[in-house]
């Protein structure tokens, strides 16, 4: 039967899941009372508070969210709060001052944010289904042409005869194979609009359990291609853009997989057993090696080769030893009998008596080490055992989870808390003198230092924003205050913080010598001018002066001693200027306790302003020379950056607010971007890093011509000056391609338009908005006087006459006869571009002098060259790119030097370039994979995981890290982590592939790929342990035991273990449709979490089994034997909880996992699944 006719039969039987049209819904809940609001967070997890200017202007969103508390009714609630009515006294003391509405949401007690999304059913009902995830991906406008299936009817609608071709992709939300698509599947629906329709659906839901019961989705994603209303195949083909366009104009059936042949049935040395007669073969061999495999198995088939050749090896010299393979698959007993529990399995018999597993072997996945194991067997020691957890190995650090986090920071008045991943060089480094800190004032009940491991607690980390390990943190009492810790990671800064905290002062003595000569301000030019306050002196100086900036210093910190120089050098320049009225001054934290306790120092280098001797402003600008001098002369406070408590850490950017002009500047982040860009007609948007310099400069500027814009416009259209903080919001930066900051876009209606490369003034900037002919016409006469003004009159400098000057009628012409080309892409007004085109000219010369005409430097004005610029990419000055015969190979990331120069143009790289210069001798390097750009995706993709280099030949840092990198490789393959490779590429050979894969920064690059896809960056040490430990933390959790000694999970060992419903790839699906509710363990053997959870577990299965509760159940899964159902659902590591209702996956568990918390779970998923059947 069809599938569109037997989804409709199933919708006809399910009216229930409708609400009918005039059906009432319940008022909402009005609160106005402290007391029952406090009541309300104290029991409900999950609450939206609804504050309203009155009950008449906000009707329709009352409306909207009666239906939605209708909807969430049991796993959240929302209230209404009238401002205007009796719930003014509850406004007014939670500041809130709604016009005319504003939502705020509460998590576990706490406010969680004020809510940002649609304010329609859809988006409130999503979003208080799951309040700390991601936006769901129909409320994301870049996937607006994809149409979002919401239930089963909806489908239906999607599916009558004579629709356009569909193809529906069924995902999960949580799916990171899904997350990796979402951008290519969208960019195909925009490709194909008109033509055929792309559809989306999340099967995870409860409302669309259905439509993944009757696809029979067994993983994500999955897509199904739909002509005329009808299921014709699924889509196996590549999940990129363009193969997505590519089937849906040709939709071809995918050809028939080939079958394979067994392997017995085309060995030719190696002996296959059966149960019928492995006794008996043995017995006649006084040495055997058996192979145990899966004829699935990709390690097995890898292995088949080599273990063929091995054996006719061993033949044709006589050893006295066979080779020998079971088929475990189909002699499932011999299996058991000998504890197989991953593939491939070695061991080693002799006269049919087991000796020892073979696992470990040297080489034992190669012929030759086959060969050479079979020449002379021996047992292979014991692998090390695996390290310990920093939580399980004691000390006097603690160690908190989700569940203990905020109990205990809100019982500790100081604590350092380092947010870390085990599999981190950082935090590796730096654990020791954190545990030393600890233990230090393991006596104070004041003080603690704390840890969260990431990778067991990523909930936790990503809500406090945690993008990189190790990050530290400060709590005093949880929320009362919170900061980034900045200081030093050693042992001696941790302790200093505290005690600075404490405000303990040293013992005598205890301060070194050292550190206090290293800060004497007298052994620094100028530092006689620096006026040394302490406790005695430092009224009496402040007051004969009319203004002292005060330095607060440790003399171990190295920020302190990195300003020392500039700072004293002002003191002198001052003093040079005959400047009375302003002075600089410092105070020793580590000998003045009391001071910097007075003056609520937090960290070094602190600096105050102090009018006579009051304190005026905290001095937060610059700390070069001049920018000290320019203050002092004329002492303003600086711009400064929300306080840490007023704001989340990560949002640290401009406060444009207290600049003039600056509240008319719209902030932009990646939850507001599409909606706030569509609200206006034009907006001129500014990428910008709050460090970078040339955005600090322009900010101002920016600010002014924003307020100008929105009072100017005279033709009524809405315009706007916006920003997007590009620390904060990477992915943003990343999708427009941001390399460089500050860049400048202009959008109209929410669409990108063109990149603004004109000047920065205020002026420039709001012309260019409120009139842009006037903006061009002041723009080309800028070109024209810049053009006579011209500093690039490559003939006017020194050799610059060799310079080949570029414009689009000659590029092509002029790069295609030379075999090698330098391309100098520059702007005048570029300061970087004017410091180097001296060095590029004399290099230019120079090898004109040497007579080598095979190499040309060149050199393009983007200024007047903009359609060049455009197409080559170009995002900032200057880009260098090298050519030859006219192609492009790739950037040039060398010094920018004369002599770096001429040293490049006299040995190129060729752009047939097979790497082996680079590698040659050095160990290792035939271990690393060598790719290029025309089949670097489709080797990838052969390999689970794999960390990339990106080099260049010439790169100091490079040529440092390519030993450590290449003797990783080895260590990998001796060990037999067949699974992930480590590869390089050349960039200065294969330089578009660097340019699509947006490498950015000085080489190298090290880029992690999973099955060909980019997942991450490595941003660790280039050491060689670290590069293996990152590899064994792709592989090691989900790695088969290759025979290791690991305790398997027994579990009628265990007190109501044999109540564990034991569920294979074969039955996974029959028994779990059979379930109301079930809980699935997925585990593997060695996993020390699973062995610990396991007797919780079997005693909790025993609970329920002994309420004789029909149709509920815990079940387990041993992930080692059954891969491939723990990859359909997308589990990573172990153990993994997740819950089902009637067979369809609907939530993971990250609770606890004692007895208590798995039985109270099963008895409140069987409480949803009741009350929606008393419902039908």
């Amino acid at each position: 039967m069809k599938l569109r006719l037997e989804i409709l039969a199933v919708l006809a039987t399910l009216d229930w899941v409708r609400v009918e049209a005039g059906a009432a819904l319940e008022p909402l809940q009005e609160i106005s009372d402290h007391k029952d609001f406090k009541k309300i967070l104290r029991t409900k997890t999950n609450v939206l508070l609804l504050f309203v200017e009155s009950t008449r202007s906000a009707k329709p969103l009352i409306s909207i969210c009666q239906d939605v508390a209708s909807k969430v009714k049991g796993s959240g609630s929302i209230f209404l709060v009238n401002c205007g009515g009796d719930g003014k006294k509850l406004c007014k003391k939670h500041k809130v001052d709604p016009s005319p509405t504003i939502m705020k949401h509460y998590k576990d007690g706490d406010f969680h944010k004020d809510y940002d999304r649609k304010e329609n059913v859809q988006s409130l009902t999503n979003f208080l289904r799951d309040p700390t995830g991601d936006i769901p991906w129909e409320e994301d406008t870049a996937a607006e042409d994809v149409v979002h299936v919401t239930d089963p009817l909806n489908l239906s609608k999607l599916m009558k005869p004579g629709s356009k071709p569909m193809m529906l992709m069924a995902y999960a939300p949580w799916c990171k194979f899904c997350k990796i698509m979402k951008p290519d599947y969208a960019a195909a629906a925009t490709e194909l609009k008109g033509f055929a329709v792309l559809a989306a659906i999340d099967v995870t839901r409860p409302e669309t359990s259905i439509v993944s019961k009757f696809l029979n989705v067994t993983g994500f994603p999955t897509l199904f291609y739909f002509e005329n209303g009808e299921v014709k195949q699924r889509y196996e083909g590549e999940n990129k853009k363009d193969d997505i366009v590519s089937f849906m104009r040709n939709p071809v059936a995918p050809p028939p997989k080939p079958v394979e042949k067994p392997w017995a049935e085309e060995t030719e040395h190696v002996i296959h057993l059966t149960e019928a007669d492995f006794d008996v073969e043995l017995a006649k061999h006084r040495s055997a090696l058996v192979l145990f495999y899966a004829p699935w198995c990709g390690h097995c088939k890898r292995i088949k080769p080599e273990w063929e050749t091995a054996a006719g090896e061993l033949k044709t010299a006589g050893v006295d030893g066979i080779l020998a393979a079971v088929d475990v698959t189909k002699h499932k007993s011999l299996g058991e009998r000998f504890g197989v529990t991953g593939y491939p399995t070695l061991k080693y018999f002799s006269l049919g008596e087991l000796q020892f597993d073979a696992g470990d072997v040297p080489n034992s996945r190669k012929s030759e080490g086959i060969v050479e194991f079979m020449k002379d067997p021996k047992e292979p020691p014991l692998p090390p055992p695996p390290e310990l957890p920093w939580s399980e190995s004691g000390g006097d650090v603690v160690h908190l989870t989700e569940e203990t986090f905020r109990t205990f920071l809100r019982k500790k008045k100081h604590v350092i808390l380092m947010f870390y991943a085990p599999w981190c060089g950082h935090c590796k480094a730096t654990k020791p003198s954190f545990e030393e800190a600890a233990t230090h004032f393991a006596e104070n009940p004041k003080v603690a230092f704390a840890a969260v491991d990431c990778t067991e607690q990523g909930k936790l980390c990503s809500q406090q924003g945690v993008t990189g390990y190790p990050t530290l943190k400060y709590f005093s009492y949880f929320d009362k205050e919170q900061q980034n810790y900045r200081e030093g990671r050693d042992t001696k800064s941790f302790i200093a913080f505290m005690e600075g905290l404490l405000g303990i002062r040293p013992a005598a003595g205890q301060a070194k010598k050292e550190d206090k000569d290293k800060f004497e301000w007298k052994s620094v030019p100028g530092g006689e001018h620096v006026k040394v306050l302490s406790q005695d002196n430092f009224e009496e100086s402040l007051k004969s002066s009319e203004g002292t900036l005060v330095m607060y210093f440790a003399p171990w910190c190295g920020h302190c001693k990195a300003m020392k120089s500039d700072y004293a050098a002002a003191a002198a320049a001052l003093h040079a200027a005959g400047n009375k009225k302003t002075f600089l001054a410092s105070v020793d934290c580590t000998q003045e306790q009391d001071l910097m306790k007075k003056a609520n120092v937090q960290g070094f280098p602190t600096l105050k302003f102090y009018k006579g001797s009051e304190l005026a402003f905290e001095y937060d600008g610059g700390r070069s020379k001049e920018d000290l001098l320019a203050f002092a002369l004329d002492p303003k406070p600086q711009q400064r950056r929300p306080a840490v408590a007023d704001q989340p850490p990560a949002n640290i950017g401009f406060d444009w607010a207290s600049l003039p002009g600056g509240s008319e500047v719209l902030v932009l982040t990646k939850e507001n971007f599409g909606d706030a860009l569509q609200s206006v007609d034009a907006a001129l948007v500014m990428f910008y890093a709050p460090w970078c310099g040339h955005c600090k400069a322009m900010k101002e500027a920016f600010a002014l011509a924003a307020a100008e814009v929105k009072t100017g416009s005279k033709s009524g259209e809405k315009l706007a000056m916006a920003a997007v903080d590009c620390t904060v919001d990477r992915d943003l930066a990343q999708t427009y391609g941001i390399r460089g900051f500050p860049t400048l876009k202009l959008f109209k209606k929410g669409k990108f338009a063109s990149d603004y490369s004109g000047s920065r003034s205020k002026d420039a900037l709001a012309s260019f908005l409120l009139n842009p002919a006037e903006f061009q016409r002041k723009q080309d006469e800028e070109d024209e006087r810049r053009a006579k003004e011209n500093e690039f009159d490559w003939k006017k400098i020194p050799g610059g006459e060799n310079v080949l000057v570029l414009n689009k009628d000659n590029f092509v012409e002029s790069l295609e006869p030379v075999e090698a080309a330098l391309v100098m892409y520059y702007a005048p007004w570029c300061g970087h571009c004017k410091s180097m085109k001296n060095d590029y000219a004399l290099a230019a010369e120079s090898i004109k002098k040497d007579g080598i005409d095979t190499f040309r430097f060149a050199a393009v004005d983007c200024t007047v060259e903009t359609a060049l610029a455009e197409s080559a990419g170009v995002r900032s000055f200057p880009t260098l790119k090298y050519y030859s015969k006219g192609k492009f190979v790739s950037d040039y990331r060398r010094g920018r030097k004369r002599d770096d120069l001429v040293s490049f143009s006299k040995s190129p790289p060729s752009p047939d370039s097979n790497q082996e210069d680079f590698w040659k001798n050095v160990p290792g390097e035939a271990q690393v994979l060598k790719l290029n750009g025309e089949g670097f995706h489709t080797e990838l993709k052969k390999h689970e995981g794999a960390l990339v280099m990106f080099y260049s030949p010439g790169c100091r840092r490079c040529e440092d890290a390519k030993a450590a990198f290449a003797g990783a490789a080895k260590d990998l393959k001796s060990n037999e982590i067949d699974r992930f490779v480590m590869a390089s590429v050349d960039t200065e050979v294969d330089g578009q592939l660097a340019q699509l894969l947006q490498l950015a920064g000085k080489p190298p690059s090290f880029l992690y790929f999973h099955h060909g896809e980019h997942l991450e960056d490595y941003r660790g040490d280039h050491e060689r342990k670290k590069f293996v430990s990152f590899a064994l933390s792709k592989v090691g959790d989900k790695a088969n035991s290759d025979g290791a000694d690991v305790e398997e999970l027994d579990w009628p060992a265990f007190p109501g273990g044999s109540n564990v419903k034991v569920l294979t790839g074969d039955n996974f699906e029959k028994e779990l449709k059979a379930l109301d509710v079930a809980l699935v363990l997925f585990k593997a053997p060695g996993c020390r979490h699973c062995r610990a959870m396991q007797r919780d577990y079997a005693f909790a299965a025993q609970t329920v089994s002994e309420q004789n509760i029909p149709r509920i159940a815990l079940a387990a899964v041993d992930a080692s034997l059954h891969p491939k159902v723990a990859d359909s659902f997308g589990v990573e590591g172990f153990p993994a909880l997740k819950i089902f209702h009637g067979g369809v996956f609907v939530d993971d568990y990250h609770g606890d996992r004692t007895y208590e918390h798995l039985v109270r779970l099963l008895i409140e998923e069987t409480g949803k699944v009741k009350r929606g059947k008393e419902e039908l």
